[in-house]
């Protein structure tokens, strides 16, 4: 029998040790996932409050860290998982977050520094070539509040057709920078862009909605709170022809933060030739836009507003003959914008045949998380079937803003630009 005692007192010794030898480390197990899902935003000048780039970084932030990943807060990868497959997904698996909180719950252990991968590529990336980068002319500090939409035009300076392939917008002071539309005017437009910047002596000029200027069809790169560089698929490309220009349409917000200076840029990654012209679209309830269509009472907390309609009439006009009437359209991204009071919201396609498939459902919208999800296989759009769009609001009392350190009070929205208006909006990059 004290044989037996020890033997199974031997058996539990070995069982604790090869336990304690398996225990999560930074070095082997913690840091290919920070390096993977995180460093794209948690490195140092990264849109994070703070960077993960080392040890002790991580390890001064570990009960964050568990707190975020096991809520699945961060990181915060939006779309359903149940509504379709996407590409480069950067949320955490089961398995990594539960490595994640035991060596959280284990002490967090370095470990052997021979067992670092400093090599792991991150899940946000930049672009993989940099030909071109624009940039706002000069300095801008925002004069109205709390919403400034001020544009900045550059001359493109390529003499002959280009296609852009990629982009990465670099906020100057993403502190204030609400978002940013990079639009493509036609060439012919420089008296008229001209004029619009002597309006005022500050650089560029105020340009609320729109550019102001020229027949503008289609935007060349986007940046909203949350994203990093886009390379696009590599058959596609957005032309630009030469004598263009590019207008940079800054919106900032100075609900919080008042008297910053701003100069944002933007990477752009060029070909000469692609298979395939590509444009980026917007897809709305033209209604609504800028009007009282799209009414959300003060005070209530579901508000819903849905749209679907049938483009295929109408392709060649809404995308500058880019696309043709009546054909099949491929959808390569979807990313859906709300504001403030925003909640949930979901795109999808309307068949013929009465069924439907989802391209993106936010089942719990972050205004500060806005991303254009690529699906892992195009999705294509045929003539006969209907592009629906579904946006839910929380208008209740207690799902303010607050604006100088207090909650504003619930009132009536309808569509606006500014920050505590609402929109309803989805995007695609398309191509035929």
């Amino acid at each position: 029998m004290r044989r037996l005692f020890y033997l199974l007192a031997l058996l539990l010794s070995l069982s604790c040790t090869n336990s304690g030898g398996n225990k999560p480390t930074y070095n082997r197990d913690i840091q290919p996932i920070i390096q993977k899902k995180c460093i794209g935003c948690h490195a140092e000048g990264g849109i994070a409050p703070f960077k993960l780039t080392t040890y002790d970084d991580v390890y001064g932030q570990k009960r964050s860290i568990q707190g975020a990943v096991v809520s699945r807060t961060m990181p915060p990868w939006k779309a359903a998982k149940d509504c379709t497959e996407y590409k480069d997904d950067f949320s955490l698996s089961d398995d990594e977050i539960e490595t994640i909180s035991g060596w959280v719950d284990g002490g967090g252990a370095e470990g052997d520094a021979a067992d670092s991968k400093e090599s792991v590529e991150s899940e946000s990336a930049g672009l993989s070539r940099v030909d071109m980068q624009l940039s706002m002319p000069e300095a801008y500090t925002p004069q109205i509040s709390p919403d400034d939409y001020r544009c900045f035009p550059i001359t493109w300076p390529e003499t002959s057709i280009k296609y852009v392939t990629g982009f990465h917008v670099q906020p100057g002071e993403p502190k204030i920078v609400h978002h940013m539309i990079a639009y493509l005017v036609p060439s012919g437009n420089d008296s008229e862009l001209a004029a619009l910047e002597a309006e005022d002596a500050l650089p560029g000029y105020t340009c609320f909605g729109s550019p102001r200027a020229g027949d503008v069809i289609s935007w060349i790169g986007t940046w909203l709170p949350g994203t990093s560089a886009v390379n696009l698929p590599p058959e596609l490309g957005l032309k630009v022809q030469p004598g263009s220009s590019i207008v940079l349409q800054l919106h900032y917000n100075t609900l919080s933060d008042q008297g910053l200076q701003d100069l944002t840029t933007m990477d752009l990654k060029l070909e000469d030739d692609v298979t395939k012209e590509a444009i980026v679209v917007s897809w709305t309830n033209p209604s609504w836009v800028n009007s009282t269509v799209m009414e959300i009472p003060a005070g209530e907390s579901d508000v819903a507003h849905t749209f679907s309609f049938d483009p295929s009439l109408y392709l060649s006009a809404f995308t500058g003959g880019v696309l043709q009437n009546i054909l099949p359209v491929t959808l390569y991204t979807a990313g859906l914008h709300m504001h403030l009071r925003g909640s949930h919201g979901k795109l999808e396609i309307e068949r013929s045949d009465g069924s439907h498939e989802c391209l993106l459902d936010i089942p719990d919208w972050d205004f500060h998380w806005q991303y254009s999800y690529e699906f892992a296989d195009p999705k294509v759009f045929n003539p006969g079937d209907k592009l629906s769009l579904e946006c839910h609001w929380d208008n209740s009392e207690s799902n303010q803003p607050e604006i100088n350190n207090a909650k504003v009070a619930s009132t009536t929205l309808y569509w606006g630009e500014g920050s505590t208006d609402e929109m309803c909006l989805g995007a695609f990059l398309v191509s035929q």
